[in-house]
Formats: structure tokens, C-alpha cells, sequence
């Protein structure tokens, strides 16, 4: 279906499903907590399965990927107050896992589980109908592992080498990787398409950021299942090139799996930076880049934590950041919680994160199918902040 769709000719049923969506959410929406002085609100919602999001700051335009076997992209206008103006549409055929979108220099990159396509002048073709987006797409790669298992890709643009680079995870939870692309690293041409992996023993990971500060490019790690509440950790990487980081033989900083227990010889491997909590489910990751929320948070490093899925008690279900100095962690903060209930409900799964041309964080959650939106709370002089800031639920205009 495709097409421009502006808020006054929406459709009567996609702006009646938001206004229900803010009615049964009013419970979740007001138990988001974020730290003092800051409040969150709703960007959009109707993002079916939002999943990673690229920004265009030159034309403030949001790109949403999404999953499932028949993946669309959501393109969002936004006006000078971030609020949605314009929303746009496309699905390709047969691409399934859709997940992988990159921005840059007015091409959009796209990844599915097996298939990578990039649309140039797309600044242009944003907000034109499906048939022209779709005509518009080249495929770049078109022979990654088919394996839905761990197949959700995650693109980062590296401007500095003109590369994309994402994750190829193994298709199981516990396995030797079935050859030198799986469980691995991949750094590929944007222009020609042509990859190699340039770092190997990562089970799976769904998050990738580069370091602005001095370059350097961190990723996360899902930890396998199996082995109990606690183990074992998530990790947080610096992405070293050649670099083994153990996967299957060994997970977090030491612990030894108890059924590849024989590495072989000579076997080497890189430490995680930081190791997460067992069963987080960390996923995207983005390095700060702006300064609308202050000096404490430059260039630190958000995390999102989609939240476990078969651990006694559920842990996760948050945005986290960690401040970093000379390729050190030096802590970890809650940012963004209150998915997670004292019951134990589920009210949201974050996933991805980003950020607006205000310095304003943008987060995705696949649960909701919608899209926050972190800024500075707006308070008169002569009143004092919420000890753990605001929500502020806006009248749907997408």
C-alpha cells in the first residue's frame, strides 16, 4: 500500500487504533521513568514490529525497519517539533526479516536475513508510492545465510570507509558456527557489495555503534540460553580486527560452556568491555552525540535491553547507559524503564535507539510498535523538576 499519507487525510482507522492504543496504554505510559529533568513522550505509533531506526538530520526524516516474514519500512516527516507530519510505507516482497536500515548521503540501505539492497536519492523518492521505492532499490548482496535463527540483520554506515557493517549470528542457540560466516562480524562495500568478516566467535548481535570520540566500533552480544538465571552475561565488545571473541567456547569474560568444553589449541580470545547482566537481551546500542541533555552525557553510550524471555524472574525490558572514558566502562545507569511491572507485565520491548538533530533520544520498541521520544523537561523557573521526570502523552497525529 505505500503512498504519502499526511496527518488531515489520515485514515479514520489507523487514527481511531492510536487513540485506543493511548487509552489501554494509559497504565504503561505513566510508569515510564527517566532521570530528573528529562520526559518522555510518544513520537508515533502504528509502526507494526518497529525495529532499528536511521535518521536523516538534513531533511529530519525518520527511517523505521520492522520484522516479521513480510517486513515494511516506515518513512516519518517531522516538523520542526518532532512531531510527525508526513508517513510513508513500502514492504518488499519475499524479504523476510526486514530489519537492517542505514542512512547516509541520500541512499537508504535496507538488510533482510539473506539480502541486502540500497535506494539511492531517497531524500527525493522518501514520499513517493510504493512501485517507485520498490523500481528504485538495487541489491547489493544477495547471498548471506538463509537461516531465520539469529537472521535478524542490523546495518551501521561507517562514513570514514565508505562500509556497512552487521552481524551474522550462528542458527541455534548452541553450536559450532557451520562456516566462516556465521557468529561473525561483516564489513562490506556500500558501493560494490563486496564483505569479508573481520571478526568471529560472537553468537549474535543486533546492535552496532561507532565511538565518535576516536572511531573505534562496539557491538553487543546475546548470550546463549540453557545455562540457568544468571549465566551467562550479555556482552558489550570492542570490535578488534581478526579478533575470536569465544563463542562457543567461551561466554562473557570466563565462563567455559559445558558442552564445547575443549577450545582448540592455540585458541585465543578477546574479553567483552563490559558484561550485562544473564538474559538482558541487549540489542541496539548508540554512542550520544549531542548535548541537549547535558555534559554528563556526552559521548556516553545507550543500551537497549529487550528484556528476557525465559529466565525464573524477567530482567531487561529498559534503556540502560554507560559512561566510557579511554575504552573503559566505568558505570551503568537505568535511563529509560517502567516496561517491566512489579507483576511482572510486559508493557514494551525496546529495541533500537538514535537520536534527533536536538540531541533529543529516540527510542523503538517492537512490542507497542511505536517509537519514544527522550528530551528536556520543560518546567517554569519557579517550579522544581519531577525526581524521575515526565510523561507526556501526546494526541496521536500518525
Amino acid at each position: 500500500m505505500g503512498g504519502c499519507l499526511k496527518y488531515k487525510k489520515s485514515s479514520l482507522i489507523l487514527l481511531l487504533s492510536a487513540i485506543v492504543f493511548l487509552f489501554s496504554q494509559d497504565f504503561s505510559l505513566n510508569r515510564l521513568r527517566v532521570p530528573p529533568g528529562l520526559r518522555v513522550s510518544i513520537l508515533s505509533l502504528n509502526l507494526l514490529g518497529a525495529r532499528q531506526l536511521a535518521y536523516d538530520a538534513n531533511n529530519n526524516r525518520l527511517f523505521v525497519s520492522s520484522k516479521g516474514k513480510i517486513g515494511s519500512i516506515y518513512i516519518l516527516d517531522l516538523d520542526s517539533d518532532f512531531r510527525v507530519v508526513k508517513k510513508n510505507k513500502f514492504t518488499i516482497p519475499n524479504a523476510e526479516e526486514l530489519t537492517g536500515i542505514a542512512y547516509s548521503n541520500n541512499t537508504l540501505y535496507l538488510a533482510a536475513t539473506s539480502t541486502v539492497w540500497r535506494i539511492d536519492d531517497i531524500d527525493s523518492l522518501a514520499m513517493e508510492n510504493e512501485d517507485s521505492l520498490l523500481n528504485a532499490k538495487k541489491v547489493l548482496i544477495n547471498n548471506l545465510p538463509s537461516e531465520t535463527h539469529h537472521g535478524r540483520r542490523y546495518l551501521r554506515f561507517d562514513e570514514k570507509t565508505n562500509s556497512l557493517y552487521f552481524g551474522v549470528g550462528v542458527p541455534c542457540n548452541i553450536c559450532a558456527p557451520p562456516g566462516d560466516r556465521y557468529g561473525a562480524i561483516i564489513k562490506a562495500n556500500a558501493s560494490t557489495g563486496v564483505y569479508r568478516v573481520v571478526a568471529s566467535g560472537i553468537r549474535n548481535t543486533v546492535g552496532i555503534d561507532i565511538n565518535p570520540a576516536d572511531g573505534s566500533i562496539w557491538f553487543s552480544e546475546n548470550g546463549r540460553d540453557g545455562l540457568g538465571d544468571d549465566l551467562p552475561p550479555d556482552e558489550l565488545n570492542l570490535l578488534e580486527e581478526g579478533a575470536n571473541y569465544g563463542f562457543p567456547f567461551i561466554h562473557g569474560s570466563s565462563v567455559k560452556d559445558p558442552f564445547y568444553r575443549t577450545p582448540p589449541p592455540n585458541f585465543v580470545f578477546k574479553k567483552p568491555a563490559y558484561n550485562f547482566q544473564a538474559h538482558d537481551a541487549t540489542l541496539g546500542i548508540h554512542f550520544y552525540r549531542g548535548n541537549l541533555l547535558g555534559k554528563n552525557y556526552a559521548n556516553a553510550l545507550f543500551v537497549a535491553k529487550h528484556g528476557s524471555w525465559n529466565r525464573s524472574k524477567r530482567i531487561g525490558y529498559e534503556v540502560s547507559v554507560l559512561f566510557i572514558r579511554s575504552g573503559k566502562v566505568l558505570r551503568e545507569e537505568k535511563f529509560l524503564s517502567g516496561f517491566l511491572t512489579k507483576n511482572q507485565s510486559v508493557l514494551g520491548r525496546p529495541v533500537d535507539i538514535n537520536e534527533l538533530r536536538d540531541g533529543s533520544i529516540i527510542v523503538s520498541d517492537d512490542k507497542v510498535g511505536a517509537v519514544y521520544r527522550i528530551s528536556k523537561q520543560k518546567t517554569p523557573s519557579n517550579k522544581t523538576l519531577s525526581p524521575q521526570g515526565t510523561v507526556t502523552k501526546l494526541k496521536p497525529k500518525n
